[in-house]
C-alpha cells in the first residue's frame, strides 16, 4: 500500500467527489450506507481496504472477495455485480481499471526530491545530509545515497550503487555494485549481487482503443531477512499491495518478479524465471530455470515447478508440475512417452 516514506496525499476527495472525478455512477449498498461527504483516507486493495478507503475491482477472479471487503466504496463494472445489490457502496464505471488509474494519478504524488548538494565522504560516496548511515556501514566509490535513506550497521554498499529516497536497509547486508534500490525496505542479512534492480514501477497499464494508460505503482518492495538475490534480477513494486520476498528465499540470476508478487519463506527460484504480477507463492516453493508463471496464480506450499514449465493455473501444495501448460509431473511423463511413441519410425514390412 502507499507508504508515507515514499508518497504523500496530493488531493482530498469525498466519496461523491471520487464518483464525479472519474465520471462514475454511485450506487450505495444495502448493508452499509456511506455518507456522500465522507473524506477518503487512501486507495487500497480489496483485501487491505478499511472503512475510509476506496478500492477497485476489474478482474472476475476477485468478485467473491467483494462480499468481505471493508472499504468505503469500490470502483467496478456493473457486470461484475450482476443483478444483486452490492454489499458495499460501489461506483460503477465501464472501465474500472482506467478510472482507478486516473484517480490514483491525482490522489498521490511521490515526495519531491531534495536537490541540495550531497556530501562526498572520504571513500568517494555521495551521501545526502538527510540520510542516516551507520558509522559501521561501508560505502564504495561512486555510491549515491539520497535523502531519508537508512542503512544499518555492518552493511556494505558496492561501487556505483544508487539508493533512492526513503529506502531502508537493515544490518549486515551485502549490496553489490551497480545496484538500484527505490521504494524498498530490506531486512537484515540481505545479499544483492551486481546489477540487481529493485522497486521500479511494475508493468501495469490499461490497454484499449483509447491508447495505453499507465497505472501508478504505489506499493513498495519488502525483502525480508537473509534473502539472497542473484545478478541482474529485477523486482517491481506493487500497484497497491506490496511486493514481498519472504525470509530465507534464494533467487538466481536474471529473474523477473512482477508487481504485487508475494513470495513466502525459503523459496528457491532458478535463473531466467518470469513471475507475472499478483502471484502468491507459499513457503518453500521451488521453480526451475526459465519457467513462466501467469498472473494472479497461487502456488501452494512446497510445490515444485520443473524447468521451462508454463504455469497457467493454481498449483496445490506439495504438487510437482512440468510442461507447457504445466500439468502434474506423472501426467507430463506419460504425454512425453506417448508423443515419442507416435513419432517413432514405423517398421517397414517386406
Amino acid at each position: 500500500m502507499p507508504h508515507p516514506r515514499f508518497y504523500a496525499k496530493n488531493r482530498t476527495f469525498t466519496l461523491q467527489g471520487v464518483a464525479d472525478f472519474i465520471g462514475g455512477d454511485l450506487c450505495q449498498g444495502s448493508v452499509r450506507q456511506a455518507s456522500l461527504t465522507q473524506v477518503v483516507n487512501r486507495l487500497a486493495s480489496l483485501s487491505d481496504a478499511e472503512n475510509c478507503d476506496i478500492t477497485f475491482l476489474h478482474n472476475a477472479r476477485y468478485v467473491p472477495s467483494l462480499n468481505d471487503a471493508k472499504a468505503l466504496a469500490c470502483i467496478t463494472d456493473k457486470t461484475f455485480i450482476g443483478g444483486g445489490e452490492p454489499k458495499i457502496p460501489c461506483i460503477f464505471h465501464p472501465q474500472p481499471y482506467r478510472a482507478f488509474a486516473k484517480l490514483a494519478a491525482c490522489f498521490y504524488a511521490p515526495h519531491p526530491r531534495d536537490l541540495r548538494p550531497r556530501v562526498q565522504n572520504p571513500e568517494g560516496a555521495w551521501v545526502h545530509p538527510g540520510a542516516k548511515v551507520s558509522p559501521q556501514a561501508t560505502l564504495s566509490p561512486g555510491v549515491v545515497i539520497q535523502e531519508n535513506v537508512i542503512i544499518g550497521s555492518g552493511t556494505h554498499i558496492g561501487a556505483h550503487t544508487v539508493i533512492e529516497s526513503g529506502v531502508t536497509i537493515g544490518e549486515n547486508c551485502s549490496i553489490g555494485s551497480h545496484v538500484s534500490l527505490q521504494f524498498a525496505t530490506l531486512g537484515d542479512g540481505v545479499s544483492l549481487s551486481a546489477g540487481v534492480k529493485i522497486g521500479q514501477a511494475g508493468f501495469g497499464f490499461v490497454m484499449d482503443e483509447k491508447g495505453h494508460v499507465s497505472v501508478p505503482q504505489l506499493g513498495q518492495v519488502i525483502i525480508e531477512n537473509h534473502v539472497d538475490i542473484g545478478a541482474g534480477t529485477t523486482i517491481d513494486r506493487g500497484t497497491l499491495t506490496d511486493t514481498i520476498i519472504g525470509e530465507g528465499t534464494r533467487i538466481d540470476n536474471l529473474v523477473q518478479i512482477g508487481h504485487g508478487v508475494q513470495m513466502g519463506r525459503g523459496c528457491v527460484v532458478v535463473a531466467q524465471v518470469g513471475i507475472a504480477g499478483s502471484c502468491i507463492l507459499e513457503d518453500h516453493v521451488i521453480i526451475g530455470g526459465q519457467a513462466g508463471i501467469a498472473g494472479h496464480i497461487r502456488i501452494g506450499k512446497g510445490a515444485r515447478i520443473a524447468a521451462k514449465s508454463g504455469v497457467m493455473k493454481d498449483i496445490a501444495p506439495g504438487q510437482t508440475v512440468a510442461g507447457l501448460p504445466a500439468v502434474p509431473v506423472t501426467q507430463w511423463h506419460r504425454q512425453t512417452v506417448t508423443l515419442a511413441q507416435m513419432a517413432a519410425p514405423k517398421p517397414v514390412c517386406k
